[in-house]
């Protein structure tokens, strides 16, 4: 690979002195040169900031230099930064400008923050209002004198004929942010991605035949994954939050002394919250021939990809992938197989779903999704002996193979898979499945983020309810947690959700129809836009309905919901500004005698009915279009049970149609439950380097063919 590097490197420079093209700095930043202080990552939310990146050989003092939501140091409505205060920025690091740094940030998770508030000490002035609006906006980096360096445009900015920009502009995540990651500067959406991505975008119709064989813990003790691994013959590679099971690390060990190539790679930040007890059983890994490396722990100035790794999975022989939703602990591969988990002690492991799946072609497509997060080129993976040196081992461990699976315990059924991943994709995965399912919904669940319990439809749990609102839809959800809100979801809404606590439930399963999501993913925006995380989607009846039989058995241990069930069954989502509009509710689950308080969210006072329709002009506010959130208590008039549901309706001026007003401004937050945006591409070549493709075109045939020539030569000497 290195010298493949060199090639390309030596290639390039042949082009850059042959061409000669001229880099002209005076209106625009000229496309294809990446020198000096370029702008290198935009976060448009949570926090607002962007990042400075020297790609020079010399220090740089920001003290020169002015960051503009407008291609001019001032004017116009826009903003900027002015520097009065020395901030250096050395060659090869970066510096974070931002207005906040939340902990749980991946934005603000390195070295040399600044932070842009009014009441900052570092010297960083604010003309006028600066902020990058969430849908979008256009970003410049300026010197003193005016001169536009370097731009940026992003989300629904277009262009619209700019000098400093070509073509659409870069898709911007729904909860995340954007880095620079080519190796030029040809302005146009090619330049930039989501840190950590692979670039993907989830294809429902992206699927591969596939021999699988689901499994549970703590049914099966982790069975699967021992025999799995048992058959190994050429490799196995795993990346993974979390391995504690000594009996896996002996397993590992004698794999790698029969010749099996081992290779782990484990979250960096876990050591020493969890994993600094087993750092004898991961030397001896590496003592006997295996590779470890550790993720996330870049050094100071390089900013790690994911906030964690929380996948957990394998590809063995590069033909079959282990998926599970459950860390490789102790407890969770015991070895043992468990016929009553409901009796189950702390010992037996948590609540979770797991598959094997024979496919080359999925095996061909996570085997590219590690070498990518195996690779040490981001500067956020290190080798283990490179961060602990040479712990001592302890005693040696030897394997015990788990208990024998009876003959037709587990089958294997023949399916197709679809892979998902975070940071790239899941969330619209998530989005694609609820939104199809016609017949059932089951979700199994550790825990879902505040974030996402608005019940109004912007909200990832109200999503859910406003689809079994329209169609009989049987959805059911369980948790591990936040029995409060499970009340409200069930009294709320036509979705049956309980809380279950034996096994504990570490599950993070899906069932929508006939297919079936195995994965390392909670309900929580880090987990979808910010960690590496890992699902596989299985297409198949007969697996859906085993999954869907586990399911079931734990929901019907733990429901126990016995309040009224409401559903507001006549609501628009617009209405015409002082017009009386209506209002109706059903109790699903009872026939009683009810009595009604309904709150218009407009700040009128509650009004209490007998009947489940109400009448009502809401209050006007002047503006375009007035958002309000709709509640309902319903209760029995007998018993004193009730039950609520929540709906938003939005009241529009004469004339104005809803999309049409300004919308929120720029500083607002996006609500849960916003996909992330299509990945735009560049509108083709550059014209500047249409002028010199006479020079271009022979030249890349040559780099191509001293790659191929290279490649081929690696693939021998791996051979060898």
């Amino acid at each position: 690979m290195d010298a493949l590097r060199r090639a390309l490197a030596l290639s390039i420079a042949v082009i850059a002195v042959l061409c000669v093209v001229p880099a002209s700095w005076d209106d625009a930043d000229a496309a294809g040169r990446l020198d000096g202080l370029m702008l290198y990552e935009v976060s448009p939310k949570n926090p607002d900031g962007i990042s400075l990146y020297n790609y020079g050989n010399e220090p740089v003092d920001l003290r020169d230099y002015v960051v503009a939501d407008q291609p001019s140091v001032s004017g116009g409505n826009e903003g900027s930064l002015h520097f009065t205060q020395e901030i250096i920025v050395q060659p090869g690091t970066y510096v974070v400008l931002a207005d906040a740094d939340p902990e749980t940030s991946m934005f603000t998770k390195g070295e040399n923050v600044y932070l842009t508030s009014s009441d900052n000490d570092f010297g960083i002035e604010t003309e006028g209002s600066f902020n990058m609006a969430n849908g979008g906006d256009d970003i410049y980096l300026l010197s003193k004198d005016g001169t536009v360096l370097d731009a940026l445009f992003y989300g629904d900015k277009k262009a619209d004929g700019s000098q400093y920009w070509t073509g659409e502009p870069v898709a911007i995540p729904s909860d995340g942010y954007i880095q620079r990651t080519g190796g030029t500067d040809t302005d146009s959406a090619s330049d930039w991605s989501v840190p950590g991505t692979l670039g993907l975008e989830f294809d429902p119709d992206l699927r591969y035949a596939a021999e699988v064989t689901p499994f549970l813990f703590p049914d099966h003790g982790g069975i699967p994954v021992y025999d799995t691994l048992e058959s190994a013959r050429v490799s196995i590679d795993i990346e993974i939050y979390m391995i504690t099971s000594s009996n896996l690390y002996a397993l590992l060990i004698e794999k790698e002394r029969q010749g099996v190539e081992v290779r782990l790679l484990l979250e960096g930040e876990n050591i020493n919250d969890n994993l600094g007890p087993y750092l004898p059983y991961i030397q001896q890994l590496v003592e006997a021939g295996g590779e470890v490396r550790m993720i996330g722990v870049g050094s100071d100035g390089v900013a790690d990809r994911f906030n964690l790794v929380h996948a957990k999975y394998a590809v063995v022989d590069g033909g079959t992938v282990i998926v599970t939703s459950e860390n490789w602990t102790e407890n969770n591969l015991n070895g043992h197989l468990d016929d009553d988990p409901y009796d189950s002690t702390s010992r037996d492991g948590n609540r979770g779903w797991g598959a094997v799946v024979d496919s080359d072609g999925y095996a061909g497509f996570m085997s590219s999704v590690f070498e990518n997060d195996w690779s040490m080129d981001y500067g956020d993976v290190k080798t283990f002996d490179e961060l602990y040196g040479t712990p001592e081992t302890g005693e040696a461990l030897t394997y015990q193979a788990p208990d024998d699976i009876p003959s037709g315990y587990l089958r294997t059924v023949s399916a197709e898979v679809t892979p998902v991943l975070s940071n790239d994709d899941s969330y619209e995965a998530l989005e694609y499945y609820i939104s199809t399912a016609e017949e059932r919904f089951y979700s199994q669940q550790q825990s879902f983020s505040t974030s996402f319990q608005n019940m109004n439809k912007d909200g990832l749990i109200g999503y859910i309810a406003e689809r079994t609102s329209t169609m009989d839809l049987d959805c059911r959800l369980i948790f591990a947690e936040g029995e409060d809100f499970i009340d409200t979801i069930n009294g709320s809404s036509k979705i049956k959700a309980a809380y279950m606590t034996k096994p504990y439930v570490h599950n993070k399963g899906i069932i929508s129809d006939d297919h079936v999501w195995v994965s390392s993913v909670n309900w929580t925006p880090t987990s979808f836009h910010q960690n590496r995380e890992v699902a596989v989607v299985i297409h198949s009846a007969e697996v859906a309905d085993y999954f869907a039989g586990a399911f079931l058995n734990d929901f019907d241990t733990c429901y126990n919901y016995d309040g009224l069930r409401v559903d507001i069954t006549e609501i628009q989502d617009t209405y015409e500004a002082g017009k009386e509009v209506t209002f109706t509710v059903d109790v699903v689950n009872g026939s009683g005698n009810y009595t009604y308080f309904w709150d218009f969210g407009d700040g009128t006072e509650v009004r209490e009915t007998d009947e489940p329709r109400v009448c009502h002009t809401p209050v006007w506010n002047g503006e375009d279009a007035a958002v309000y959130n709709l509640t309902v208590r319903v209760v029995d008039k007998d018993d004193g049970v009730e039950g609520e549901a929540h709906a938003t309706y939005v009241i529009l001026k004469e004339g104005v149609q809803w999309g049409d007003q300004d919308q929120p401004g720029e500083g607002d937050q996006d609500q849960p439950g916003e996909g992330d945006q299509d990945q735009s591409e560049g509108d083709g070549v550059p014209s500047f380097l249409s002028e010199y493709m006479y020079i271009l075109a022979p030249l890349l045939v040559i780099i191509l063919a001293v790659v191929g020539a290279l490649s081929r030569s690696r693939k021998k000497s791996k051979r060898k």
